[in-house]
């Protein structure tokens, strides 16, 4: 989580909001990774959130149009969570470059 926020370095689907940092690290330290995480997310973030009887789990992020959505497992709701928003964050860059750009970047830039 900590590495996430220094990379995305803001809040939302285009890391643009403002982001509290100094807030999100004393979450971090008393165990609020899922407040944590939603912080990250925005307050206009969509998402699901489910817990398997096994103990997975699963999030999902919907994206701005609502067309698409990013999913992801872990095992905990704040790590699931996490997954998702990253995902969909990337999901969110991809579709930018390729409606700005005549041509997909090189393999080299893209992040899998």
């Amino acid at each position: 989580m900590r590495d996430a926020v220094l990379e995305l370095g803001g809040s939302g689907l285009d890391a643009k909001g403002p982001i509290d940092v100094t807030m999100i690290h004393a979450m971090l330290d008393s165990g609020a990774v899922t407040s944590a995480v939603l912080e990250l997310m925005g307050p206009g973030a969509c998402f699901m959130l489910s817990r398997g009887p096994q103990g997975a789990c699963l999030a999902s992020v919907v994206l701005r149009d609502g067309a698409e959505e990013a999913i992801a497992e872990a095992s905990s709701l704040g790590l699931a969570l996490l997954g998702a928003h990253v995902a969909a964050v990337l999901a969110q860059i991809e579709k930018a470059s390729f409606e700005t750009e005549a041509l997909p970047a090189p393999a080299w830039m893209r992040v899998h």
